[in-house]
């Protein structure tokens, strides 16, 4: 907070230092207290939502290994005598790709694409020219084609 409001300079590098070490803090007491990975998961979350929402690929790259290693760390504490290490991990694999799915669906449904960016529609109007009336209008080389102009 102190490299985003400018209290501390420079910028490029106070807002990694500070999201490096919000994303490390909870794994110091993770191994002691097993709730403390909802919050190392749940800071994460929120430093990957931020890094898609300010389009900054470095915070993104920050929160992803970040997401990994809690979710890698979770399975393994909790399901490991029953599972083994590889079934643990293909869980952990499993939760990354529903988790990164449902923030895909979330963030789309949140922000919907503007008229002119990729991925919104355009009015039907705009999609097909009008077909030109008349003897002048050339016939067309497909019966799907629109007449030439």
């Amino acid at each position: 907070m102190l490299g985003w409001y400018r209290f501390v300079e420079p910028l490029w590098l106070t807002l990694p230092s500070g999201v490096l070490l919000a994303l490390l803090a909870p794994s110091l007491a993770a191994g002691q207290y097993g709730w403390v990975y909802a919050i190392g998961i749940a800071t994460a979350a929120a430093a990957m939502a931020a890094s898609v929402l300010l389009r900054n690929t470095p915070l993104l790259a920050l929160g992803a290994p970040a997401m990994f290693g809690y979710l890698t760390s979770v399975v393994v504490r909790y399901f490991h005598q029953s599972l083994g290490v590889p079934g643990a991990l293909a869980i952990t694999g499993v939760l990354i790709l529903v988790l990164a799915a449902v923030t895909a669906r979330l963030m789309r449904a949140a922000h919907p694409p503007r008229p002119g960016e990729p991925g919104a529609s355009t009015p039907s109007h705009l999609t097909h020219p009008p077909e030109p009336e008349g003897p002048t209008a050339p016939e067309p080389a497909h019966r799907d084609l629109p007449r030439a102009s």
